[in-house]
């Protein structure tokens, strides 16, 4: 039964685990709110033409996150990092912090 309580937000939405989510939830006859970096992208093109509503959004940036978390009732984030030992010279290590600060920030 449906509540009004159906929009997801789903993180990461043109990726393996979050893209099977949104279609997940689409089927299910779930409003999903597709959040990607590149809405342009033929994935996210894909998740409009099944009904999402695809925002272009960043779990570093607290304000496209703020904007696409906005009257969801329900949040799926993905979101995963190297482990900061298996980094070389020249990799970028402070890569590990702002995941970890985007995740709290989703949660």
């Amino acid at each position: 039964m449906k509540t009004g309580k159906d929009l997801i937000l789903v993180t990461g939405a043109t990726g393996r685990q979050g893209g099977a989510i949104a279609r997940e939830l689409l089927a299910k006859g779930h409003k999903v709110r597709a959040m990607t970096r590149r809405p342009d992208s033929t994935p996210a093109r894909e998740l409009a033409w099944q009904g999402a509503d695809v925002r272009a959004g960043d779990l570093d940036e607290a304000a496209s996150l703020e904007r696409a978390v906005a009257g969801a009732w329900g949040v799926f984030a993905m979101r995963s990092c190297a482990p900061c030992s298996s980094w070389t010279t020249g990799s970028r290590p402070g890569s590990c912090r702002p995941s970890s600060r985007g995740s709290s920030r989703s949660a």
